[in-house]
């Protein structure tokens, strides 16, 4: 008895492992000399959708980038004090010094830059007031071009920023900071 009943489980058990083996529907691949199908034609709604996102994100990073410049001086000033108070100590700031004049150089290169970027925001062209898209051509060309620009203010700021931010990191690591008793 015992045996039959393992046997009918381990029939049942089998016959339940090849059907589920068993693809539910069959999958043609294509041949090696099949045409490509051709491209559908793109939907304007979706293309307008995702123009008014990118559009939204770039406004975003020039209102950043407007930020960044107007607290440039802070922070300019702020790297010099301790330049400075460096100085008086008797330790070498030449690295620092050279990383901050070629970010001041960088800062002034951007301004440009920021500013075009700020009038292409300010004109929208192709875009309505909320940002919504009103000719998808004009739409296109604003976002290509404002990206171009963001791009070159990044260029601009990059190396110059990523420079400082080294040379400060080198001289925190060779002059570290005295605990105060």
């Amino acid at each position: 008895m015992k045996t039959l009943k393992q046997k009918l489980f381990l029939i049942v058990t089998l016959l339940a492992l090849v059907l589920l083996a068993v693809p539910a529907q069959s999958a043609f691949a294509d041949g090696l000399n099949d045409p490509p199908t051709p491209a559908t034609t793109p939907d304007p709604e979706r293309a307008k959708t995702r123009l008014e996102w990118t559009f939204a994100n770039q406004k975003l990073t020039v209102q950043r980038m407007g930020l960044n410049l107007e607290y440039q001086d802070g922070f300019i000033s702020g790297i010099e004090e301790l330049i400075a108070k460096a100085k008086e100590e008797g330790k070498d700031v030449s690295a620092v010094e050279t990383a901050l004049a070629d970010y001041k150089k960088a800062v002034e290169a951007s301004q440009p830059l920021y500013e075009q970027a700020a009038k292409l925001v300010q004109t929208h062209e192709g875009f309505d007031a909320n940002g919504k898209v009103t000719d998808l051509d004009k739409a296109r060309e604003t976002v290509k071009s404002l990206g171009e620009t963001i791009q070159q203010h990044r260029e601009a700021m990059g190396e110059a920023a990523k420079a400082l931010r080294e040379a400060l990191k080198a001289f925190r690591k060779a002059n570290p900071r005295q605990p105060t008793p």
